[in-house]
């Protein structure tokens, strides 16, 4: 997701499905399309391994929405997220310790360095290999269509609770225009999709209320703007995988 200008908060956006406290010990799978969330007051123990799946359709998602992480998986933890072939991709990790080797077969993954666009904003990309970091925004590039298995094992967890990320807004000497300046890549750290218009989730004080995300299949971006008049622009609604 590209936002522009300095700084921004994110908070667990709210999506409403109930659940209890739950006690499970099997291994849980959830299957494209459907949803586990765990609402404040409630727990969730699994005492195995969590699946989430993903396919051409859509995918499984697990919403923590209690204030102190209260769930407990014994085991692995992993997120599918089905990217399509032939694109570029704007993805994020949705677990707290990855790396770039996730994406198989391909070497073309980029993040975006504001700070060194000069006086041509594509000079920011920048060819990365090496960890992802909670919260940022990655650039891939898919030759064929891959299910990418995002793992979380030991120590490692499912990303969780409030995240921040410092952006910028460069001015040099004859540098960009100023409609390039201020472009930032930034990740939806968490496993579900967040709402770009619930306002307690997010401090967007410092950046306009705007977002947009490449789509590789029409070759263009989807925007979607906040503000009084909540609008999408090419097909896209205020929710953001």
């Amino acid at each position: 997701m590209a936002v522009k200008r300095r700084n921004i908060n994110l908070y667990l956006a709210l999506l409403i499905v109930t659940a209890g406290s739950s006690f499970i010990s099997a291994q849980f799978v959830v299957s494209p399309g459907s949803a586990i969330t765990i609402k404040q007051g409630s727990s969730l123990y699994i005492g195995d391994d969590l699946l989430l799946k993903s396919d051409a359709t859509s995918s499984g998602y697990f919403v923590d929405q209690t204030n102190n992480g209260d769930y407990t998986i014994t085991g692995s933890k992993t997120v599918e997220r089905y990217l399509t072939a032939n694109g570029w991709h704007n993805t994020s990790s949705p677990v707290s310790n990855e790396s770039s080797d996730v994406y198989t077969g391909t070497d073309l993954v980029f993040y975006y360095n504001e700070t060194i666009i000069l006086n041509d904003w594509n000079f920011g990309w920048v060819l990365y290999q090496g960890g992802l970091t909670v919260m940022k925004g990655y650039d891939v590039f898919l030759p064929g269509p891959t299910t990418v298995s995002y793992s979380a094992r030991s120590t490692q967890s499912l990303n969780t609770g409030g995240y921040s990320i410092g952006i910028t807004r460069t001015n040099v000497p004859n540098g960009e225009i100023e409609s390039h300046k201020g472009w930032n890549l930034i990740g939806n750290p968490y496993p579900s999709p967040v709402d770009w218009l619930t306002e307690a989730g997010w401090d967007k004080s410092d950046i306009n209320d705007a977002k947009y995300i490449w789509d590789p299949v029409n070759d263009n971006y989807t925007i979607f703007l906040g503000g009084n008049e909540p609008i999408g622009i090419n097909g896209v609604c205020n929710h953001y995988p």
